[in-house]
């Protein structure tokens, strides 16, 4: 098995696997990822079996530690539908050679949550664990399938009364630069925090 570092000449053979990963999606797509290649330094890696690609890793490098792309709300191994549980035993070994080769004292890895798998693949979690990795975080995260809508509670449910009795109009519009004026505004107030994206990025 071979790595190798992604370079921008690998841009189309990364963007055609991630498409046609079982779990990959959008965000792993380089003209996403890149957007903000000035804020990381971009480490991630490209595992090879002689010449057939079989696996993508979205990293970037801080003080001698790898982590899954900071840019990137997840990342972790995204992999073709080849993909068994030692094949990825064996891609987390290699990766560890790869770390210890070059300097780094670390990996943060998260992974990509099942719910974006197009076919189950958490093959890297038993391989974590067969690597003796600890857990350092668990992130809360919810879905609702829209098929199957969750209930309004009933505070929420007088909030709809409120804003239709008050009139309260919902519009589609291009201007980034109110919205993220507002969104700000909301999340200093509630969260004292500030949005990620700039008007100019979305």
């Amino acid at each position: 098995m071979r790595i190798c570092r992604y370079e921008t000449t690998h841009y189309g053979e990364w963007n055609i696997f991630n498409k046609s990963s079982k779990n990959g999606i959008f965000m792993f797509d380089r003209n996403y990822m890149d957007y903000h290649a000035d804020r990381f330094i971009d480490h991630s890696l490209m595992f090879y079996e002689d010449s057939k690609l079989i696996a993508l890793l979205p990293l970037n490098i801080k003080n001698s530690i790898l982590y899954s792309h900071q840019g990137l709300t997840f990342g972790g191994f995204i992999v073709d539908y080849s993909m068994r549980q030692q094949k990825m035993i064996e891609c987390f070994e290699r990766l560890q050679e790869y770390m210890h080769d070059n300097g780094f004292s670390r990996l943060i890895y998260k992974s990509v949550p099942h719910i974006y798998h197009k076919v189950s693949a958490e093959e890297d979690l038993y391989a974590l664990f067969r690597s003796g990795a600890v857990v350092s975080r668990v992130d809360c995260s919810a879905t609702i399938y829209l098929k199957n809508p969750i209930r309004f509670s009933e505070l929420r449910k007088r909030g709809v009364k409120k804003a239709l009795k008050n009139e309260l109009q919902i519009e589609s519009s291009i201007n980034f630069q109110a919205f993220v004026t507002l969104l700000n505004e909301v999340l200093q107030t509630r969260h004292n925090t500030q949005a990620v994206h700039s008007a100019e990025e979305l």
